[in-house]
């Protein structure tokens, strides 16, 4: 919460509006490393981008915290010595350390890799942003392995529309596309 409350300050909003606004008392700001409940945290997300106004928040944050940002799960990840035993600690870890209505998982199919994350819970708000902030932490940690160059082929989220999507592409450095039917983001490189 506290990347996501410097944001909102930083850009002059005001955090008791956007707590209220997500049902989250302000005072959960005092124990920053307490977990919430992944639906209070996209409630939080989607009332701050509303609140300053920026539809891309989301990337930013992930970027700008990094998968160390994620705190113990980060841990994990960038003490593997692999971006393959990385990510399998990913999908080990996260229901441990970080949230149990996700899950996230990797395949291969012919020449492409695709990685994957899915919201296993049904949310009403918040669900592309999540998605967006999720794909931040997944270039991170890619980029942590095979260099701060590596570019996918492009990443997939859900919805039919997404605002702000040049910036978010220019932050990423990587065509977003969009597919409605799909329950999950994953980015694509032929390996």
């Amino acid at each position: 919460m506290g990347p996501i409350a410097a944001a909102v300050s930083a850009a002059g909003g005001s955090l008791a509006r956007v707590f209220g606004k997500a049902g989250i008392p302000l005072t959960l700001l005092d124990t920053p490393d307490r977990l919430i409940l992944l639906r209070d945290q996209l409630k939080l997300i989607d009332a701050a981008i509303r609140e300053i106004g920026d539809p891309a928040l989301p990337a930013r944050l992930s970027l700008s915290t990094g998968i160390a940002g994620l705190g113990p799960i980060g841990v994990q990840v960038r003490a593997a010595e692999t971006l393959g035993a990385a990510l399998a600690r990913v999908e080990v870890v996260t229901p441990l350390l970080l949230q149990t209505a996700t899950s996230t998982g990797l395949r291969r199919q012919g020449a492409n890799a695709f990685y994957e994350y899915a919201v296993a819970e049904r949310i009403e708000s918040g669900r592309q942003a999540n998605e967006i902030l999720a794909l931040g932490y997944l270039l991170g940690t890619v980029r942590h392995f095979l260099g701060p160059a590596w570019r996918p082929e492009h990443a997939v989220v859900t919805g039919a529309t997404l605002t702000g999507r040049a910036q978010i592409q220019e932050l990423f450095g990587s065509e977003v596309i969009l597919e409605a039917v799909m329950n999950r983001p994953r980015v694509e490189r032929p390996v």
